[in-house]
């Protein structure tokens, strides 16, 4: 028999993600191509042939048959594309699921909500490399249950997501996935939350560039990590299971209060008082770990935290802000001259982490925290 890849795998492609556009690129990857095996069709079995994308037909599933669905996608040629379940509604369409599958493979993905059987369906492949032939197999099939898929395929089903890639996980349905998958689920997000995606929460945070005197705006949270809860994250990293089922219980029930409301900047200057120091920027390679390096009470105006040294040539760190326990934006990739800025109300704490890219650039950093970004140029 040959065996179908573990059903973990099954769940960490129940994405539940629905996105304005489709992707270049998916995060998501398909299961190996030697531990795949294409499965029983119930609903579409297509042969696509056809220049950049290429859809199969519209299918209706069938409550009685259940709520789980797997797409398979057998790639005849050997360009990577990227393979959507698309949810139909009328003119609108949704993105259900997604994968990558290399060239010259095979892949497949699971779909599953509590109302996923009532549904109208298609699948959608793409050529990402470089927008030329699509030409394999696609199928859509329809279960009950995880073991009906398992007895279809004579696989295994587990229930280990631990050798799951963070792209994968992180993308998990969190209120749909069992309590024991949730803490792994929000450690992932977390992980690529602070990677290389930088952002706000309400435009509070933007980037000065010294060199150009030009403020940069980033983008928004709720943008680039749709459907995402800081909320809920935050309270991953207490590693507490009652904490955790807490915070999603409030997300749901609509109780969690924004995350963080940008004040409006006073507009006095008081020389007096005025924010203005240097902190050894105490940067590590391993963020998750790291502690706040500098600390502030805000006096209502613009403050500027940024390197004004950095150990050498080309060297990139990167810096979290935080307004008490909300964090309300990240920045990668900085260089010397280069500051986050966000306006510091009046009396509210603010605290700054950072990590950097090499060992090497450990305690190399000397940072400037001022309202005068003059000092960034």
């Amino acid at each position: 028999m040959r065996r179908f890849v573990s059903v973990a795998l099954a769940l960490v492609m129940s994405l539940c993600v629905s996105v304005p556009a489709f992707a270049a690129d998916s995060p998501i990857t398909a299961a190996p191509a030697a531990e795949t095996v294409m499965p029983p069709t119930r609903l579409i079995t297509k042969v696509l042939n056809q220049t950049n994308t290429a859809d199969t037909v519209r299918v209706t599933a069938q409550p009685e048959n259940g709520n789980y669905l797997r797409f398979y996608y057998r790639n005849d040629t050997e360009y990577k594309c990227t393979v959507y379940l698309l949810k139909v509604d009328g003119s609108s369409q949704t993105i259900a699921g997604a994968m990558s599958v290399a060239g010259n493979s095979q892949g497949q993905a699971i779909f599953f909500s509590v109302n996923a059987g009532s549904g109208t369906y298609k699948i959608r492949v793409e050529n990402t490399e470089n927008g030329g032939l699509v030409s394999g197999l696609t199928s859509l099939a329809q279960y009950h249950t995880l073991s009906d898929m398992e007895a279809s395929s004579a696989g295994a089903v587990s229930p280990d997501l631990s050798g799951m890639p963070d792209s994968q996980l992180a993308y998990v349905d969190i209120y749909t996935a069992p309590p024991e998958a949730q803490q792994a689920i929000l450690n992932a997000r977390a992980r690529i939350i602070y990677g290389n995606q930088a952002w706000t929460v309400n435009g509070a945070v933007s980037v000065f560039d010294g060199e150009t005197g030009k403020v940069e705006a980033l983008p928004e949270f709720s943008d680039v990590f749709p459907g995402w809860s800081l909320f809920e994250i935050r309270a991953a990293a207490s590693g507490d299971p009652e904490i955790i089922a807490s915070a999603i219980r409030l997300t749901l029930s609509g109780g969690v209060s924004p995350d963080y409301v940008p004040p409006t900047a006073s507009g006095v200057t008081r020389k007096d008082n005025m924010i203005d120091f240097t902190e050894e920027g105490r940067l590590t390679t391993d963020f998750a770990a790291s502690v706040p390096f500098t600390e502030l009470t805000g006096n209502g105006n613009t403050v500027g935290i940024g390197a004004i040294t950095d150990p050498c040539e080309g060297a990139r760190y990167n810096l979290s802000i935080s307004s008490g326990t909300a964090q309300i934006g990240w920045k990668p990739d900085l260089k010397a001259g280069q500051a986050v800025t966000f306006i510091a109300a009046e009396g509210r704490h603010y605290s700054v982490r950072g990590s950097v890219f090499s060992q090497e650039y450990e305690g190399h950093y000397v940072v400037q925290v001022t309202e005068d970004l003059n000092a960034f140029k």
